[in-house]
């Protein structure tokens, strides 16, 4: 199954990429900064949205948190400004990295860190948007354990990591390493998939450890980060999308969408009873909410 390609960008990128020349040298998809903290706005997010759209790309959008700052404030804010640029054409993201510089660890506890995000995540199902993603990388994650595995968390988002270990263009079927059973940084299954991998963050400095070398993406003045998705840019733009339409249901019909989620519960019932239960079912959940979210633009 091919992965779709794309990036993910802020003001770091500026004003001034040719949108046109990175979609035609393959990339489908932008992830743009919207937001930070309590009150900050990224001055190109808006601008970056419409001009990659207009180009043809796909468009999410990510908000980076302060755990200093109120989990429901900066929540408004992101929804605020995603519906500014239009809404979002899949899952928008919470990126969740901030730490204390004396110790490179959260500011907060680990129970206290996880509240926090499911806190922010809940209120964006408040205003309005269903599935969210959480971005972070496996060393963040790891030092959260045991706390992230029995907060829900995991439960109630997809996953977005940056893991660079593979290079930037992994091969197919490689996974991040919170995924792979071999890494000490393995996650057990805690999401039983990954939505989107960020797998290089500088393509300015050659090449990551094991790959042949980091090009240049065409548009882009400068460094950009690379990114995939766990599949081909679809109508539900993550893991799971093709349940449903693969299915033969009929989804343009609302007989066919009550078909289509029956039949859907009962693979979720299905696989929560002979596998990871809960988990596995709650993940199904997510994907389907994703699946009726991207009937409509996210927002």
């Amino acid at each position: 199954m091919t992965r779709a390609r794309g990036v993910d960008v802020s003001v770091a990128q500026g004003p001034s990429v040719d949108w046109a020349a990175a979609r035609a040298a393959g990339v489908e998809f932008a992830i743009v900064k919207l937001t930070e903290a309590d009150t900050g706005v990224d001055p190109t997010g808006l601008e970056n949205a419409a001009r990659a759209r207009a180009a043809g790309l796909a468009v999410s959008f990510y908000h980076y948190a302060n755990l200093h700052g109120s989990p429901e404030g900066q929540a408004a804010l992101f929804a605020r400004q995603i519906r500014a640029a239009g809404g979002a054409d899949f899952p928008p993201a919470l990126d969740l990295e901030h730490v204390d510089p004396r110790t490179m660890r959260s500011p907060l506890s680990k129970a206290d860190t996880c509240v926090w995000a499911v806190r922010f995540v809940k209120a964006m199902h408040a205003e309005g948007f269903p599935v969210l993603r959480l971005y972070s990388y496996p060393s963040y994650l790891f030092q959260l354990m045991p706390e992230l595995a029995s907060s829900g968390l995991a439960e109630i988002t997809e996953l977005w990591i940056a893991d660079y270990s593979k290079g930037a263009s992994p091969p197919e079927g490689s996974v991040p390493a919170t995924h792979d059973p071999s890494s000490p940084l393995y996650l057990h299954g805690l999401w039983p998939s990954w939505a989107a991998w960020q797998t290089h963050g500088d393509d300015q400095k050659g090449a990551a450890p094991g790959s042949p070398g980091a090009p240049r993406i065409p548009g882009f003045p400068g460094a950009v980060d690379h990114d995939t998705l766990n599949g081909p840019l679809s109508s539900g733009q993550g893991p799971g999308a093709s349940l449903l339409t693969s299915s033969g249901v009929d989804l343009s019909r609302p007989l066919g969408w009550l078909v289509g989620l029956a039949a859907l519960g009962g693979i979720g019932w299905a696989l929560g009873a002979r596998t990871e239960g809960r988990k596995t079912l709650a993940s199904v959940q997510i994907r389907l909410r994703s699946i009726l979210a991207s009937r409509r633009r996210f927002g």
